[in-house]
């Protein structure tokens, strides 16, 4: 669960992009990059709402049902204007 919450801090600083297995190239955004960097108190807005979200959602849901399987996603209710969902 806990491995979830690993960051990359190439792809955050925009340094890399990847590519999913459906060949889309994903990168992260100047907005993503400003918001992850923001100071806050003596650290990063990043590092605070990782830490928050594993100790304080992520880890009390493990426990409490405790799954052993689990996913990450972006959650963002805009879809890429270059995204075409896969036919099949």
């Amino acid at each position: 669960m806990a491995s979830l919450h690993l960051r990359c801090r190439e792809f955050e600083g925009g340094q890399v992009k990847v590519r999913t297995q459906g060949g889309v190239t994903v990168a992260c955004g100047a907005v993503n990059r400003e918001a992850f960097e923001m100071a806050v108190g003596a650290g990063r807005q990043g590092d605070l709402e990782s830490r928050r979200s594993l100790m304080e959602v992520c880890m009390p849901l493990h426990y409490r049902h405790r799954f052993t399987c689990a996913a990450s996603v972006d959650g963002s209710p805009i879809r890429s204007r270059s995204f075409r969902e896969p036919r099949g």
